[in-house]
């Protein structure tokens, strides 16, 4: 039987290497097609050079493959991994009638009645099991279910409850709907607030201990001693718990540009549940009872901000760069959106004196620009009485915007060495888009047998080039061309594409936000505490994988198994698989097509529909 287990993986192990071995001879055999003789007409992507650069991190079957980022950051992370503290721990669930069903066969050493197990002197989810006899009563042994920690008289299993609640992006109200559900005994709100308050402790611990570890890792990537002053290019955003304009809590992250680690970030917070409730009372009753109250209150008030929402980016902003010094770190170069307001407060505040920052823009927000200035420009000309949208054949519709944007999205990403280089790659774009057979506009266009534009490729064969209907999805007319051109010359401005020639996103900072309102979701009410633990769980997560949350368990005193490392190590495997996933030019190209179908569909089914069904603020 062994035999033929083995023998059918060895049969099965080459039919994968040739089914791989078949998709990459397909490619080829697409690829001498194209090369050979004059394509189909397909729709033309203009991209930013003539022939794709293979990744030089790895390739497979041809196909460039880049190394994602949460493998590159678990890799430089896994030396910190904790060994597991308590081998021998293993958590149960356990309904009671099952155990003393365990106690039938045995009897009374004293009276020769059966046994039975109560339970007794709950605690949260904690209680004490006893061992009675059922005919003398006696009662023969008993335990409790949980140990408590180490110096404190929490137990262990309502330390794990209340911290899985949290992970999961859930304070009292969601673990008393999961005992609701389970038909447990759960935690009093006081007992949850006090675990809570305990586990704030805890992640304050940790928070030191990661961006530390972060810290060193940098200097390490920078070939650097740790203790001189190292200079580094960092991107930066702000993010706050409740949509709008009105949260009471934001914070801002600071991620190191090269290692695409999380260096610092701080909480602000305009919310002190205290004051809103017994300092009004305690105001109502005379100044000097405020003072006695607020003199005792002060320590632990949770406000570190005082005025607009919108303001805390900024402050967040300026304290991170201001204590960045006492660890070694200048953040010299932050990459940041099109809001000017919080690098011009960092500007006036000057935290390194002499040593100037300068600002580089995020290519994600600099691409918005044009399809928002496109969207605005059809919607202005309309009130004109000129139509730029519509139907016809080189009008301006969403789905052209979205892939004029794309196309300009993909020149300013490609890290150009002069402004110039940039500029003429943009502009590429648009003559291409703009071409007619009366009118072509091609001389931008890479030249060759490999140029993507069908044109210039044509014209490297030695053949006619075709016409230009429907050969460019891209493609705009003449009268078009000429009103939208004033719209590029606004995005190709010398001193917008200066700050764009290294690429730099924050995709990283949008990707950690994502992470800490998971475990704070925005629709939810939450305090500072619950803030502050999230982004902690949040960043180390995002650093270092399932280790940082091993370590907090540990900071709140409760051991580590293996299970729970099993566990762990299986998230994490599939995350950078994901990553990886995601990272492959088949999986890119797929999101792509299914933005641009969606889009499209879209479009479709509001001509069909005669218009919009709803206008915000219409009748």
């Amino acid at each position: 039987m062994v035999a033929t287990k083995q023998a059918s993986a060895a049969l099965r192990k080459p039919a994968k290497k040739s089914r791989k071995e078949a998709l990459a001879k397909a490619r080829a055999s697409k690829e001498a097609k194209r090369l050979g003789q004059e394509p189909e007409p397909v729709a033309a992507s203009p991209s930013t050079s003539a022939t794709p650069a293979a990744d030089p991190v790895s390739a497979e079957n041809g196909i460039p493959v880049k190394l994602s980022a949460s493998k590159r950051k678990l890799d430089l992370m896994a030396n910190f991994a904790p060994q597991p503290s308590d081998m021998s721990q293993r958590l149960l669930l356990l309904d009671l009638s099952c155990l003393t069903a365990l106690f039938k066969p045995f009897s009374c050493k004293s009276c020769g009645g059966k046994l039975t197990v109560i339970s007794d002197t709950r605690k949260g989810f904690v209680c004490q099991l006893k061992t009675v006899c059922l005919r003398c009563e006696a009662v023969l042994s008993k335990t409790m279910t949980s140990k408590t920690l180490k110096g404190s008289s929490h137990y262990d299993i309502n330390r794990r409850a209340v911290l899985s609640m949290l992970n999961v992006g859930l304070g009292f109200a969601g673990h008393t709907t999961f005992c609701e559900t389970m038909g447990l005994e759960g935690l009093t709100e006081k007992s949850f607030a006090s675990h809570v308050r305990e586990i704030h402790q805890a992640s304050d611990r940790l928070k030191t201990a990661v961006l530390n570890k972060a810290v060193k890792k940098v200097y390490e990537a920078h070939g650097k001693a740790e203790g001189d002053v190292l200079d580094i290019a960092v991107s930066y955003d702000g993010t706050w718990q409740k949509r709008g304009h009105t949260s009471k809590h934001g914070l801002g992250v600071v991620i190191e540009v090269t290692t695409g680690l999380a260096v610092d970030y701080h909480v602000m917070s305009s919310f002190c549940q205290p004051c809103s409730t017994k300092g009004v009372t305690m105001k109502k009753k005379g100044e000097a009872a405020y003072n006695e109250w607020w003199e005792q209150h002060k320590v632990s008030c949770t406000i570190n901000h005082t005025g607009s929402a919108g303001m805390m980016e900024v402050e967040a902003a300026k304290t991170i760069f201001s204590r960045s010094l006492g660890r070694g770190l200048r953040y010299t170069t932050l990459v940041a959106d099109g809001d000017c307001k919080t690098f011009n407060e960092l500007q006036e505040l000057r935290p390194y004196g002499d040593t100037s920052i300068c600002k580089e823009e995020c290519t994600n927000h600099v691409s918005k620009r044009l399809g928002t200035g496109l969207r605005n420009l059809v919607a202005a000309e309309s009130k004109r009485g000129t139509t730029l949208g519509g139907r016809k054949q080189g009008s301006l519709t969403q789905a052209k915007i979205a892939l004029l944007q794309s196309h300009y999205k993909k020149a300013v990403a490609s890290k150009s060495a002069t402004v110039g280089e940039l500029s003429k790659k943009i502009w590429t774009t648009f003559y291409h888009a703009s071409s007619t057979d009366c009118n072509p506009q091609h001389h931008l266009c890479p030249t060759g047998t490999r140029s993507w534009c069908f044109y210039n490729r044509a014209l490297a064969f030695g053949k006619d080039p075709p016409s230009h209907k429907n050969r460019s999805s891209s493609s705009i007319s003449p009268h078009v061309a000429e009103k939208v051109r004033g719209v590029y010359e606004r995005l190709t401005a010398p001193e917008l594409l200066q700050r764009c020639l290294k690429g730099l996103t924050q995709n990283a900072n949008e990707a950690i936000h994502s992470t800490i309102w998971s475990r704070c979701p925005k629709h939810l009410f939450a305090g500072r505490r619950r803030v502050e633990i999230a982004t902690t769980i949040a960043v180390g997560n995002f650093n270092s994988g399932s280790t940082s949350l091993r370590e907090l368990t540990e900071e709140c005193g409760c051991g580590v198994g293996k299970i729970s490392i099993a566990h762990g190590l299986k998230r994490d495997f599939a995350r950078i698989k994901r990553a990886e996933k995601a990272e492959t030019v088949e999986a890119k190209r797929r999101r792509v097509d299914m933005a641009r179908a969606v889009t499209v569909a879209q479009q479709e089914f509001l001509a069909a529909e005669g218009g919009p069904s709803y206008i915000s603020g219409g009748f």
